[in-house]
């Protein structure tokens, strides 16, 4: 088995005065980028994600659009079977990570997420983010009230 195990990430970390945030986020895309790559059969986050106990805005959104990017590079299912007959992977649900990303990438993720869909692929998406509900066709939206939480599908 494959695995990559980052531990300690400490993400919005000052050193010595310095914001070490862009140098983290580019690591943090590298990453991604070698999990695309290499297909690992796991990743394992382990220790410190954040280097505070309340983190900034600005280190949670780092983090989220990593996990995105990860959720991304490690949901290409058609690249996973075609180097491995014996893994089949027919669904797949990514929670949340799309508040994070600009437009493009958010508009990007959507198009590899449609396409992934395609045929007998399930895609799951948790999110809130309205720009990308606008874009997803069957919808099963859970809602809140004073009676408690209630499902329904919708087709857009």
């Amino acid at each position: 088995m494959k695995f990559f195990h980052l531990s300690d990430l400490h993400i919005g970390l000052k050193l010595l005065g310095r914001d070490l945030m862009e140098d983290q986020v580019y690591l943090l895309g590298r990453i991604a980028e070698a999990a695309r790559r290499e297909q690992p059969d796991a990743v394992v986050i382990a220790g410190d994600i954040y280097d505070k106990a309340v983190p900034s805005a600005e280190a949670v959104s780092a983090f989220d659009g990593f996990m995105a990017a990860l959720s991304l590079a490690l949901g290409m299912a058609d690249e996973i079977q075609a180097r491995s007959a014996a893994i089949n992977l027919d669904i797949m649900f990514i929670d949340e990570g799309f508040g994070s990303l600009d437009e493009r990438a958010r508009d990007q993720a959507v198009r590899v997420l449609q396409r992934m869909a395609g045929g007998s692929k399930l895609i799951g998406i948790i999110s809130h983010v309205t720009e990308l509900k606008q874009e997803i066709d069957d919808q099963l939206v859970v809602s809140r009230d004073e009676r408690g939480s209630h499902v329904q599908w919708r087709n857009i």
